[in-house]
């Protein structure tokens, strides 16, 4: 689960000044929605796992800039 929260952080990193005191929020939505996806049996393995988790925090940090 580390190398996973470390992950999510290092693809969030990215958005970190935009999101400024946001980001710590903004990175447990990010937890969430990994949790909610793979359990909910959304991640088929076209990528692999890292590739995935980047995109989803990359989707989910863009969905928190734009509002």
């Amino acid at each position: 689960m580390r190398v996973i929260q470390a992950w999510l952080a290092r693809a969030a990193g990215a958005f970190r000044r935009r999101l400024g005191g946001e980001w710590d929020d903004v990175l447990q939505e990010v937890r969430i929605e990994t949790f909610r996806l793979l359990q909910g049996g959304q991640y088929g393995g076209e990528a692999s796992l890292r590739t995935y988790l980047w995109q989803v925090t990359a989707h989910t940090c863009l969905d928190a800039l734009r509002r």
